[in-house]
Protein backbone atom coordinates (compact mmCIF):
# COMPACT_ATOMS: atom_id res chain seq x y z
CA UNK A 1 0.00 0.00 0.00
CA UNK A 2 1.56 3.01 -1.03
CA UNK A 3 0.31 6.80 0.50
CA UNK A 4 -2.52 7.28 -2.38
CA UNK A 5 -3.73 4.02 -1.58
CA UNK A 6 -3.74 4.93 1.96
CA UNK A 7 -5.57 8.23 1.86
CA UNK A 8 -7.87 6.29 -0.30
CA UNK A 9 -8.63 3.91 2.49
CA UNK A 10 -8.70 6.93 5.17
CA UNK A 11 -10.91 8.34 3.16
CA UNK A 12 -13.20 5.74 2.80
CA UNK A 13 -13.61 4.89 6.80
CA UNK A 14 -13.82 8.79 7.32
CA UNK A 15 -17.45 8.16 5.31
CA UNK A 16 -18.64 5.38 6.83
CA UNK A 17 -18.27 6.97 10.20
CA UNK A 18 -20.47 10.10 8.85
CA UNK A 19 -22.64 8.09 7.07
CA UNK A 20 -23.32 6.09 9.89
CA UNK A 21 -22.53 2.64 7.72
CA UNK A 22 -21.28 0.29 9.90
CA UNK A 23 -20.93 -2.45 7.33
CA UNK A 24 -18.11 -0.42 5.56
CA UNK A 25 -16.56 0.08 9.07
CA UNK A 26 -16.59 -4.31 9.26
CA UNK A 27 -15.06 -4.69 6.07
CA UNK A 28 -12.04 -2.61 7.14
CA UNK A 29 -11.24 -4.38 10.28
CA UNK A 30 -9.49 -7.07 11.11
CA UNK A 31 -10.79 -9.16 14.28
CA UNK A 32 -9.82 -9.00 17.12
CA UNK A 33 -9.41 -5.05 16.54
CA UNK A 34 -7.81 -2.92 19.22
CA UNK A 35 -8.03 0.82 20.23
CA UNK A 36 -5.51 2.59 22.13
CA UNK A 37 -5.98 5.48 24.07
CA UNK A 38 -4.62 7.19 27.62
CA UNK A 39 -8.15 6.23 28.94
CA UNK A 40 -7.10 2.27 28.12
CA UNK A 41 -7.28 -0.28 25.43
CA UNK A 42 -10.59 -1.41 23.95
CA UNK A 43 -10.53 -4.65 22.59
CA UNK A 44 -13.05 -5.65 20.64
CA UNK A 45 -12.69 -9.71 19.41
CA UNK A 46 -16.56 -10.13 17.94
CA UNK A 47 -18.60 -8.28 15.81
CA UNK A 48 -21.09 -7.72 18.50
CA UNK A 49 -18.50 -5.69 20.69
CA UNK A 50 -17.41 -3.58 17.49
CA UNK A 51 -20.88 -2.81 17.09
CA UNK A 52 -21.45 -1.70 20.78
CA UNK A 53 -17.97 0.31 20.47
CA UNK A 54 -19.73 1.69 17.32
CA UNK A 55 -22.62 2.93 18.80
CA UNK A 56 -20.54 4.57 21.68
CA UNK A 57 -18.36 5.99 19.17
CA UNK A 58 -21.71 7.18 17.39
CA UNK A 59 -23.35 8.91 20.41
CA UNK A 60 -19.83 10.95 20.48
CA UNK A 61 -20.08 12.33 17.24
CA UNK A 62 -24.10 12.98 17.13
CA UNK A 63 -23.25 15.07 20.57
CA UNK A 64 -20.54 16.99 18.94
CA UNK A 65 -22.84 16.98 15.57
CA UNK A 66 -20.06 15.96 13.98
CA UNK A 67 -20.56 16.40 10.01
CA UNK A 68 -17.55 15.91 8.50
CA UNK A 69 -14.31 14.07 9.27
CA UNK A 70 -10.85 14.68 7.53
CA UNK A 71 -7.94 12.26 7.74
CA UNK A 72 -4.81 13.16 6.18
CA UNK A 73 -1.68 11.12 5.76
CA UNK A 74 1.69 11.48 7.62
CA UNK A 75 3.93 8.57 7.03
CA UNK A 76 3.22 5.12 6.27
CA UNK A 77 6.16 2.39 7.40
CA UNK A 78 5.91 -1.22 6.03
CA UNK A 79 6.86 -3.54 8.71
CA UNK A 80 6.43 -6.50 6.83
CA UNK A 81 4.75 -7.48 3.25
CA UNK A 82 1.50 -7.79 4.97
CA UNK A 83 1.97 -5.50 7.35
CA UNK A 84 2.13 -1.93 7.84
CA UNK A 85 1.53 1.20 10.84
CA UNK A 86 0.21 4.39 8.93
CA UNK A 87 0.33 7.79 10.93
CA UNK A 88 -2.35 10.40 10.11
CA UNK A 89 -4.25 13.62 11.21
CA UNK A 90 -7.93 13.40 11.87
CA UNK A 91 -9.64 16.73 12.04
CA UNK A 92 -13.60 16.91 12.57
CA UNK A 93 -16.20 19.32 11.80
CA UNK A 94 -19.36 20.32 12.83
CA UNK A 95 -20.69 21.87 9.39
CA UNK A 96 -17.53 24.52 9.11
CA UNK A 97 -16.39 24.92 12.53
CA UNK A 98 -13.88 22.55 13.86
CA UNK A 99 -14.87 20.53 16.82
CA UNK A 100 -11.67 19.39 18.41
CA UNK A 101 -8.21 20.36 17.38
CA UNK A 102 -6.53 17.87 15.17
CA UNK A 103 -5.21 14.85 16.59
CA UNK A 104 -2.54 12.26 15.19
CA UNK A 105 -3.38 8.48 15.03
CA UNK A 106 -1.31 5.79 14.39
CA UNK A 107 -3.51 2.60 12.59
CA UNK A 108 -1.81 -1.01 12.11
CA UNK A 109 -2.57 -3.00 8.89
CA UNK A 110 -2.78 -5.89 8.19
CA UNK A 111 -3.24 -7.38 4.52
CA UNK A 112 -5.65 -10.77 4.64
CA UNK A 113 -4.57 -12.32 1.19
CA UNK A 114 -7.69 -9.78 -0.45
CA UNK A 115 -7.45 -6.38 1.19
CA UNK A 116 -5.84 -4.26 4.32
CA UNK A 117 -7.68 -4.30 7.26
CA UNK A 118 -7.25 -2.01 10.38
CA UNK A 119 -6.28 -4.47 13.75
CA UNK A 120 -5.43 -1.56 15.81
CA UNK A 121 -5.51 1.86 16.07
CA UNK A 122 -3.29 4.28 18.53
CA UNK A 123 -4.54 7.77 19.71
CA UNK A 124 -4.48 10.36 22.29
CA UNK A 125 -7.75 10.88 22.60
CA UNK A 126 -10.54 8.66 23.80
CA UNK A 127 -13.92 9.05 22.15
CA UNK A 128 -15.73 8.62 25.35
CA UNK A 129 -14.61 11.57 26.93
CA UNK A 130 -15.64 13.29 24.15
CA UNK A 131 -18.88 14.43 25.27
CA UNK A 132 -17.53 15.38 28.84
CA UNK A 133 -15.80 18.08 27.67
CA UNK A 134 -16.96 21.29 26.48
CA UNK A 135 -15.26 21.53 22.39
CA UNK A 136 -18.59 23.36 21.46
CA UNK A 137 -18.43 26.20 23.14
Amino acid sequence: MDEVEFQAFLDRISACWVDRDFQTWVDHIALPFTSITLNGQLYNDSIESLRKDWDLYCQALDTLKISQIIRKVMVIEASEEDTLIGTYQTQMFAEDRRVMGPYTSSAMLIHDGKTWRISSIMNALGHRDWTTREYLT
